[in-house]
């Protein structure tokens, strides 16, 4: 929704959605799961609410919204 239908057509055709959970683990050492694999929509993630401070979830979150825009800025370079 954020970078439109162009974007998410060009992230689908060159990325895999586990892409990001492994980018994030690699980068971060925060281990989320692909939520399609729980029959959420595709290009979701699960992120475990049992076992972290309330200011990691607010980093995931940072952290998946910058890897958004560094995958946005490849795609507007692209286009």
């Amino acid at each position: 929704r954020l970078y439109g239908a162009d974007f998410f057509t060009w992230l689908k055709k060159n990325y895999d959605s586990l892409d990001i959970v492994v980018r994030l683990a690699q980068d971060t050492g925060a281990v989320l799961m692909d939520g399609h694999g729980f029959d959420a929509p595709e290009w979701s993630v699960r992120v475990s609410l049992a076992n972290l401070n309330a200011d990691d979830y607010i980093a995931i979150g940072q952290r998946l919204s910058a890897m958004l825009a560094d995958y946005a800025e490849v795609w507007k370079t692209e286009k």
